[in-house]
């Protein structure tokens, strides 16, 4: 009974899901791997959890690997071990109602590297192998390490003496189907401003640590949520090349430099302040494999401080970049965007491969044509979202509280201003389209929930006075109530309807995380990930402080990357390691820390689901991740507790 039902619910699912997954993984279908993977954990590391039926999978070496969008019900898997005489099998029944395997004890090896293969049931085809090393066995420990290439030789980087990590992403450099990492690291100190000449750096390296290369960003970029990248293919060749901000002074990964290119006989602008005042800046496309710059264009022209909203430069300096598809084909583009809290402006680029040029598409501007788009100024946010919002199959820019259409007209405007988190997603599964949940800055109006497509808003939380709601969330975190719950920091918890759950306050917004393998998502902060628990209080289900771990940009307390990037569509971790485990508590990286740690979920789970990056908005939450304040992953489609009340429906 139990099997029958677990398929019919895969069955319901794969309904919805694969017309909506396939889009994102035609162009790429034929580099696609199974990415079998494994983890396993020790509870006496330090991990803690209050959940029994999590309990048993400690000192468990879990395998799990990709479903594919065009797997049917059907598909089944075998899993081998490699011992001393060959391939042993080792599940008894074909593997259909899931895509992760707990490797019974018989087959581990404690005394040397241990490795796996997948097949297709029935097939002697080998669709991946994975070797887990005897001291991650040994040891128990749920995690890899990238130790990232030292700095001090580095003679362009003006004698920084240490480096701290940053944000991170992820990108098919190569085009062989495989991720390699990206991290930004910062000098530290840079957020004191004891070391305004440093630089920062954008570095590339594999899954198995190798260093690929490095870019130098240069003394006038400065060290903040500026120094953001975004990878996506922007020439069609089946490679993903990495879009940055640059200035005179940027050196690349091949070792060229932009030296003056406006003829004042200056290349360092670097200047009291911690702000760009008139240094030459460009948008520039960076080959993945090389690190070596492509083309360059001007970015949007700063202009004169006051045209932004301040004096001071601070929103003239309010920059994002986007990767999104505005034409048909497989090539991305790339949109540079300036201003938040007032004038606004972006330009969207195309990537002409062939003549190493880029090639302007549009420009949209609030103060444009007698301010025709002057409802738009000072509706930005922090971070901004690319989605398909109204289904023409090219995407949209949902820009806080307004969205650009791919065309560069305006789309919509709610007019309600500046805010610090945004999220597009399927929120409610009974309702046509995307939703956006958005909290606000100024105003009466808190946060709100509206239609991503037309911009009108299905229900908000007002107040009696303006106020500054600094993080929202939403997220379907219990199974007692229907679709998402959203919420403000610390506050009351709302249902998908924005009524009251009755149920207990959820005090923590930073990001949601598919990990235990519940339908529900669990909720990462403060370097742990806990269950939440409409009864009372948060379950913690893994702390990953013992690891020495480390978060980074002060209050938003985020980790370098999280996404489903290995082994099935549970998510994983890519987060630094402090350095040093003294005994003074501090929870952001500390000079010198070079080591960043991919943690993957130990736990099984019966429910099979393809692979997250396979749907076109997750993939696209997880490209803008590190643009502005950090801002978590959400699906296309809905997938929650109530995936299972429809099937037993």
């Amino acid at each position: 009974m139990k099997m029958k039902k677990i398929l019919k619910l895969l069955v319901y699912c794969l309904s919805f899901v694969l017309p909506v997954c396939f889009i994102a993984c035609k162009s790429d279908i034929e580099n696609r791997k199974r990415h079998l993977w494994g983890s396993i954990a020790d509870e006496s590391m330090g991990q803690l959890t209050n959940i029994d039926t999590l309990k048993g999978s400690y000192s468990k070496l879990l395998l799990s690997w990709r479903m594919f969008p065009d797997d049917t019900a059907e598909t089944a898997f075998d899993v081998y071990y490699k011992s001393f005489l060959g391939w042993d099998k080792m599940n008894k029944q074909p593997i259909i109602n899931s895509t992760n395997f707990q490797v019974p004890d018989n087959y581990i090896d404690y005394s040397s590297d241990n490795t796996y293969k997948l097949c297709y049931h029935g097939s002697n085809e080998v669709l991946d192998t994975y070797t887990i090393s005897v001291d991650q066995i040994k040891n128990k420990r749920p995690y890899v390490s990238i130790f990232l290439r030292e700095t001090a030789s580095d003679t362009r980087i003006n004698d920084v003496p240490e480096y701290i990590i940053n944000d991170g992403g992820v990108a098919d450099l190569d085009g062989d189907g495989d991720y390699e990492i990206l991290v930004v690291r910062h000098a530290y100190g840079y957020e004191k401003g004891i070391v305004p000449q440093s630089y920062a750096i954008l570095e590339a390296y594999k899954l198995n640590g190798s260093f690929i290369w490095r870019v130098v960003f240069g003394t006038n970029i400065p060290h903040n949520n500026a120094c953001v990248f975004i990878a996506a293919d922007f020439d069609g060749d089946g490679k993903d090349e990495i879009a940055i901000r640059t200035s005179e002074g940027t050196y690349f990964g091949d070792g060229k430099y932009i030296g003056d290119t406006n003829g004042d006989d200056k290349v360092n602008y670097a200047r009291a302040g911690y702000y760009n005042r008139e240094a030459p800046e460009f948008v520039s496309i960076i080959d993945g494999m090389t690190g070596s710059e492509l083309a360059r264009t001007p970015y949007i022209a700063i202009g004169t401080s006051e045209e932004w909203g301040d004096n001071y430069f601070k929103r003239a300096n309010s920059l994002r970049l986007a990767g999104a598809k505005l034409k048909s084909g497989n090539k991305w583009q790339v949109v540079a965007c300036r201003g938040t809290y007032g004038k606004i402006v972006m330009e969207a680029w195309e990537y002409n491969g062939a003549g190493k040029k880029m090639d302007k598409l549009w420009r949209f501007d609030t103060d444009a044509n007698n301010k025709y788009y002057k409802d738009y100024a000072g509706q930005g946010n922090h971070q901004l979202a690319v989605a398909d919002v109204d289904g023409d199959g090219f995407d949209e820019i949902t820009y806080g509280a307004c969205a650009i259409d791919h065309d560069g007209k305006g789309l919509y405007t709610t007019k309600l201003g500046h805010g610090d988190m945004l999220h597009v997603g399927k929120f409610d599964p009974n309702r046509s389209g995307l939703q956006v949940y958005q909290c606000y800055e100024s105003g009466l109006t808190r946060a709100s929930l509206r239609d991503a497509h037309t911009g009108e808003q299905i229900w908000a939380l007002v107040g009696d006075e303006p106020g500054d709601e600094g993080r929202a969330l939403i997220a379907d975190i219990d199974p007692k109530s229907p679709g998402c719950e959203a919420w403000v920091y610390d506050r009351i918890v709302y249902d998908i309807n924005g009524n009251p759950t009755g149920a207990e306050k959820a005090t923590m917004v930073n990001f949601p995380i598919w990990w235990t393998g519940s339908l529900n998502r669990q909720l990462f902060d403060n370097r742990a990930v806990n269950q939440y628990n409409r009864d009372g209080g948060n379950v913690q289900v893994f702390s990953m402080i013992p690891f020495d771990v480390a978060c980074a940009n002060g209050s938003k307390n985020n980790v370098a990357f999280m996404g489903d990037i290995l082994g099935d569509w549970r998510e994983e971790i890519i987060i630094a390691r402090r350095h040093s485990s003294g005994i003074e508590f501090n929870k952001r990286p500390l000079p010198g820390s070079t080591e960043l740690m991919i943690f993957s979920t130990w736990y099984p789970t019966e429910y099979k689901f393809p692979y997250l990056m396979s749907d076109d908005l997750y993939y696209r939450c997880t490209m803008h991740q590190n643009v502005g304040y950090n801002s978590p992953n959400h699906l296309g489609y809905y997938l929650g507790s109530d995936l299972i009340e429809k099937v037993q429906k």
